[in-house]
C-alpha cells in the first residue's frame, strides 16, 4: 500500500511495482518539499524573487561561485525581512495555571535561506516531474505507506490544525521519503554502492554549520555526479543528483528543504516524530 493525499497532489496504489513506487515517491518528494515551504512563515514570491536577481546557475560550479561571492550577513538582513512573526503561546495545564512557553532555538529566517537555496537549486535540476493537483483540494497532507519492508504513516489537518504543524507534518514526510528514494532513483543493485559513495563523500565535511563551507562543498560536489549518474535507473540522473546535493546543503547546516531540525528549533512546542525509511528485506533503519 502506498497512499498520499494533498492538494498538490494524491495517488494511492494498493501494491505498488518498482516503477509505481518510483513514480509516487518522486512526486510526493517534490510535493512535501513545496508543501512545506508553503505553510512556513515567508514571503514566498518576494525570496524567490531575491534568488531569481542572485543569478542562474547551470551547474554546482556555478552555485559555488554565486554563493561564494554572497555576503552571508548581507542576505540574511534581507532574507530577515521576508519572514512572518512566529509567536510563541502560553499553553494552560490541566490545573488552570500557564505553562511558559518553550525557548525558541531558532527564527523563521532558517525556513528563508532554506527556500533561497531551493530557489537556487531547482534552476540547476529543474524538479522531473509535473505535479497535477487533484481536482478537489483536500483539506489533509497524508502518506501512508506499507510496503517492502517499509512502513510510514503521517497526516495532518489543513483545516483544522495551525500552520505549523502541516509544516512540521510535511517536513518529516519529506524527510523520511528523501531517504527512501534511492532505493528506486537508483539502478537495481546499485543502491549500496551509491549509499556508500555519498556516506563516504559527506563525511569529508564536517556537520556543522558554516556558509563559508558551502561553495567548498558544492564545488567537491560537482566531481561525484558522473559516478552518482551512472548508479541510476537510466532517465533518473537528475533526480538522483537532487536527493544527493539536499545531503550536500544540509551537511553544512543550510538545507534546501525545511528540516526537521529547523522545526524542532523555531516550533519548540511540537513533537516531531523522527523521520523513518527502511531497506526493503532487511529490516534495518536507514540514517
Amino acid at each position: 500500500m502506498l497512499s498520499f493525499t494533498s492538494p498538490l497532489y494524491s495517488t494511492s496504489v494498493q501494491d505498488p511495482s518498482r516503477e509505481q513506487a518510483r513514480e509516487t515517491l518522486l512526486s510526493v518528494f517534490y510535493a512535501s518539499r513545496k508543501l512545506a515551504f508553503d505553510y512556513a512563515p515567508l514571503k514566498h514570491l518576494q525570496i524567490a524573487s531575491l534568488a531569481g536577481k542572485a543569478g542562474s546557475a547551470k551547474n554546482a560550479g556555478e552555485l559555488s561561485k554565486l554563493i561564494s561571492s554572497t555576503k552571508q550577513s548581507q542576505l540574511e538582513a534581507e532574507l530577515s525581512n521576508l519572514v512572518e512573526v512566529v509567536e510563541t503561546r502560553a499553553l494552560v495545564g490541566d490545573d488552570g495555571v500557564e505553562i511558559a512557553p518553550k525557548k525558541q532555538k531558532g527564527t523563521p529566517v532558517e525556513f528563508a535561506f532554506s527556500l533561497y537555496f531551493n530557489c537556487l537549486l531547482e534552476k540547476m535540476l529543474p524538479p522531473a516531474v509535473k505535479l497535477v493537483p487533484p481536482q478537489k483540494a483536500p483539506l489533509e497532507v497524508r502518506l501512508v505507506a506499507n510496503f517492502g519492508g517499509w512502513m510510514a504513516v503521517r497526516k495532518v489537518s489543513i483545516e483544522r490544525q495551525e500552520r505549523k504543524e502541516v509544516v512540521a507534518c510535511c517536513a518529516t514526510i519529506f524527510e523520511s521519503v528523501r531517504k527512501k528514494l534511492p532505493e528506486f532513483l537508483c539502478a537495481q543493485g546499485k543502491q549500496e554502492e551509491y549509499n556508500s559513495l555519498a556516506d563516504s563523500f559527506i563525511s569529508q565535511f564536517p556537520e556543522r554549520k558554516s556558509f563559508s563551507r558551502l561553495p567548498e562543498i558544492l564545488l567537491q560536489a560537482q566531481k561525484q555526479e558522473p559516478a552518482i549518474a551512472a548508479l541510476a535507473e537510466k532517465g533518473f540522473e537528475k533526480p538522483l543528483l537532487d536527493a544527493f546535493y539536499c545531503r550536500v546543503f544540509a551537511q553544512v547546516g543550510f538545507p534546501c528543504f525545511v528540516s526537521t531540525d529547523q522545526v524542532s528549533r523555531i516550533y519548540p512546542d511540537l513533537k516531531i516524530p523522527k523521520p523513518r525509511g527502511r531497506v526493503a528485506g532487511s529490516g534495518k533503519k536507514k540514517k
